[in-house]
């Protein structure tokens, strides 16, 4: 039963099935069992559906696009791990070390991350087998919906535009960490410690436990009431019409404007960063020059909207047609619309 190591090399399926039945050999105690231990190991594209790894060793190892639908890595040594555009639907990782793991676009529908160690870490480079740097674990994008990560360690990991709806976050310590532009509808954040951490464009729509997020320094502070938006959209109708001379510019910044139904509206250069725009009905609205740095836009209608010379860098535009708007250069004035970094562009890399 002597561990040996596996190290810097491309696993095959056939291989990884021989990995997988000395395993399970290795935890019934059986003769012939050897634990699993990996480093450096390329696993990219491989079925590790419904496979028993509790408790092995995949350090620095990349699951990238990986099928690990039902996938048992409770206890588990992941550190560094990339599980990038997998699917973990189901999968059991349960107080398993995954520090510095990153997660961008994968599916965690159901996973089960309860206890699990997801606080920054030294991240490692597995194509040169050293540190690259310290950073928390990303979940970038990531589908969280219904996933347990209750009593999880996830300080300074970055959740920014994941589904996270109905998840349980019970007790959760993500001190540092980003939910910027996450779905975090409905889920439960009861006993949480949420110190420093950053909720700007987030959707906390039936979320409960949500006093504990007193102590995030950049949070959606309301939602505004209709009367309040009405007086600001004249306002800001006044200040266009006369240029600048009366009236008053909008400034929707940090607000949850989710579900809200704004078409034809009059929105140049107005002010909406890091507004919650998630599901708003834009169509055919004018938000020439407007600031929508940081905006959670998923899944909103700019069907007609004219978004030229507007600043969307970091929006999140998941779900958003951005073809179906006018975008570009603002004639005579140098202004581009600007989309860098945002959610949806870093789907199509």
């Amino acid at each position: 039963m002597s561990q040996g190591q596996i190290k810097g090399v491309r696993i095959t399926q056939d291989v990884l099935q021989i990995l997988a039945s000395k395993h399970r050999r290795f935890l019934r105690g059986e003769a012939g069992g050897r634990r699993a231990v990996l480093k450096f190991c390329k696993l990219d594209g491989l079925d590790l559906s419904g496979v028993d790894f509790r408790d092995a060793e995949f350090l620095v190892c990349s699951f990238v696009d990986c099928d690990l639908k039902g996938a048992d890595f409770s206890g588990a040594q992941l550190f560094s791990a990339m599980f990038d555009d997998a699917d973990m639907a189901g999968a059991n990782f349960e107080r398993a070390d995954l520090r510095a793991a990153t997660f961008a676009g994968a599916d965690m529908t159901g996973t089960v991350l309860k206890s699990a160690d997801l606080r920054q870490g030294y991240l490692m480079d597995a194509e040169k087998m050293d540190v690259r740097g310290r950073e928390g674990s990303s979940f970038r994008r990531a589908k969280l919906s219904d996933a347990k990560l209750t009593n999880s360690k996830i300080a300074k990991a970055d959740f920014g535009g994941a589904k996270m709806d109905n998840t349980d976050l019970t007790g959760v310590d993500a001190r540092g960490a980003s939910f910027r532009g996450a779905d975090m509808s409905g889920s439960n954040m009861e006993g949480g410690y949420f110190l420093e951490a950053d909720l700007r464009g987030a959707s906390l729509v039936g979320a409960t436990g949500t006093e504990v997020l007193q102590t995030a320094t950049k949070l959606v502070s309301r939602r505004p009431e209709p009367e309040e938006l009405a007086l600001t959209f004249k306002r800001h109708d006044e200040w266009f019409a006369s240029a600048g001379k009366a009236g008053r510019r909008a400034v929707l910044a940090m607000l949850d404007l989710s579900l809200m139904e704004f078409p034809r509206r009059n929105l140049v250069l107005a002010d909406m960063t890091d507004c919650n725009l998630s599901g708003c009905d834009l169509s055919e609205a004018l938000m020439i020059a407007a600031t929508l740095r940081g905006a959670n836009m998923e899944e909103a209608k700019i069907s007609g909207a004219d978004i030229r010379g507007a600043d969307l860098t970091d929006a999140n535009l998941r779900g958003v047609d951005v073809d179906a708007a006018k975008t570009g250069e603002l004639p005579g004035t140098g202004l581009i619309t600007q989309l860098k970094r945002s959610l949806e562009l870093e789907d199509d890399d």
